[in-house]
């Protein structure tokens, strides 16, 4: 799940994105880094982030 925050309109916003993606890796300097990445996103919600 990826979570953003961020301004649209003046109004603060928090959008939940449910993502698979799917991962090449690629061994460099005895790290695992990613070398391709495809994402693909099955749904998303946004909110007005509210202050108490």
């Amino acid at each position: 799940m990826v979570t953003l925050i961020g301004i649209e309109n003046g109004e603060k916003m928090k959008t939940c994105i449910g993502a698979v993606y799917q991962d090449e890796y690629v061994r460099e300097n005895n790290q695992w880094l990613i070398a391709k990445r495809v994402g693909n996103f099955e749904w998303q919600d946004k909110v007005e982030v509210t202050l108490w």
